[in-house]
């Protein structure tokens, strides 16, 4: 996994929609503390909604890996990380899940809803 989360360390800029057409555009940025943990830097607009959080994933050495997300709105949420069968990063909740795809300095990512066939937000990332 960590050659996965190496991949995404950097600075993003962040684009995509919900599903209802709202758009998403702002940046990501991912960081190493340590070795055993990757601080993620949210600071989006989701149409008119400034949306700000702090997600620290890790440690890496547990299993599952753990991930907890800060909202600027007080909001806190848990998760956790895991790789694909075929390497890629996935985030789950008990409401949503996502696949999220590396190549260089692209990314996308797919939030689907627990239960649902249909995207609810869709994400693409380009390195800056």
């Amino acid at each position: 996994m960590r050659e996965q989360l190496d991949a995404i360390v950097g600075t993003w800029r962040t684009e995509g929609e919900v599903d209802d057409g709202t758009p998403i555009r702002g940046t990501d940025a991912y960081e190493w503390l340590g070795g055993e943990f990757v601080v993620h830097h949210v600071d989006v607009r989701m149409g008119e909604t400034a949306v700000r959080a702090l997600e620290v994933i890790g440690p890496l050495s547990a299993s599952p890996v753990p991930s907890r997300a800060y909202g600027g709105d007080g909001s806190v949420e848990d998760s956790t990380v895991a790789l694909t069968d075929d390497g890629h990063l996935t985030f789950g909740t008990d409401g949503a899940r996502s696949v999220l795809r590396v190549d260089g300095d692209t990314a996308t990512g797919v939030w689907h809803r627990t239960g649902a066939d249909e995207p609810w937000m869709t994400l693409r990332l380009t390195r800056s």
